[in-house]
């Protein structure tokens, strides 16, 4: 039986939460119910989880592509491109800043994590 491209592509969708589904993993192995410094690390670990599968499967990046595609497109009168290369090239344009926008969004999530671990106070900065 021969793999499905498709359900791979999806998969790949999923490797930004590798890191913090292991994290969550690594705190609940470690998980002490009289311990504070385990229990801390194990709810931040289900925080920053949940939060990147909040993003991952709810879509944020492409409808974050849709929108900022949508706004410089009205902003800068993109449309008038197809007036100079036809509307194959106009779609081309979108597609790409739809493109660069969710590339850049997924990337945007370690940026905060990191951010939220040096900047918020009380988290554990290692589990």
């Amino acid at each position: 039986m021969g793999t499905n491209k498709l359900d791979c592509n999806h998969l790949l969708d999923y490797v930004p939460v590798v890191s913090s589904y292991n994290q969550l993993v690594f705190a609940a192995r470690l998980y002490n119910p009289g311990n504070a410094t385990t229990v801390n690390a194990f709810y931040v670990s289900a925080f920053f989880f949940g939060a990147d599968m909040t993003i991952i499967d709810g879509k944020v990046a492409y409808e974050l592509g849709f929108k900022v595609t949508g706004y410089l497109n009205d902003l800068l009168g993109l449309q008038k491109i197809s007036d100079y290369c036809g509307y194959g090239c106009y779609a081309e344009v979108l597609s790409q800043i739809h493109w660069f926008v969710r590339i850049n969004a997924n990337e945007i999530l370690p940026e905060f994590e990191a951010w939220a671990l040096q900047n918020l106070p009380n988290l554990p900065t290692s589990w």
